[in-house]
């Protein structure tokens, strides 16, 4: 049997629990544009941003089977998972969500999943 203090306890964690799968399922459903700001030269590494523009340049990389993408001028990263599910050519029009990284000094967004981009 428990005793008071027990029972007040699990009565806790229960709500608790149930606020965090509320909580995850409301955040997930509003995604990450939701949270993005828009890319410039300013924006901080680190940072989620949004970028739109159209793809002047797809290259895959030597090894691992990434792509590295021109987007308007912009470099962007796309790791090998992610890049296996991207549907998309040169010349399209696309919003790119990411994360702003620094690469041989130069700022680049990196995309983590492919419906972290889509085309316009």
């Amino acid at each position: 049997m428990l005793v008071r203090q027990e029972k007040i306890a699990l009565i806790l964690l229960f709500l608790v629990s149930i606020v965090l799968v509320a909580s995850f399922m409301i955040l997930d459903d509003l995604g990450r544009a939701t949270f993005a700001t828009r890319f410039s030269s300013d924006s901080p590494e680190g940072s989620l941003v949004a970028h739109s523009g159209t793809v002047d340049r797809m290259d895959s990389t030597r090894t691992g089977g990434h792509l590295i993408l021109d987007v308007s001028g912009v470099p962007v990263f796309i790791p090998e998972q992610a890049a296996r599910e991207i549907k998309i050519v040169t010349g399209d029009s696309v919003t790119i969500y990411g994360t702003v990284r620094m690469y041989r000094g130069e700022k680049e967004i990196v995309v983590e999943y492919a419906d972290d981009i889509s085309t316009i």
